[in-house]
């Protein structure tokens, strides 16, 4: 297992996009060319990856971890969803 990587810059562009509310989101993926609605995609499904990658690490890495609750991080990430 590797963590995946992202460059600095693709970390600031991932903080731009999960820092938008949906309204704002919406109206920034309509402005923006299909490169760029591509490239954002990609980006969240990179971090989504991420994400579970590290939930398994620290899984492995003790033995009282318990996956919690994830209702709120689902909330935040549901105005992705098209």
């Amino acid at each position: 297992m590797y963590m995946l990587k992202m460059s600095r810059n693709d970390r600031r562009n991932l903080t731009f996009l999960l820092s938008m509310g949906r309204e704002e989101c919406l109206v920034w993926f309509d402005t923006v060319s299909e490169e760029d609605q591509a490239y954002a995609l990609g980006l969240i499904k990179l971090y989504s990856k991420e994400m579970k990658e590290r939930e398994i690490l620290l899984a492995v890495s003790n033995p009282d971890y318990k996956v919690y609750d994830l209702s709120k991080a689902r909330k935040v990430l549901e105005k992705f969803k098209l």
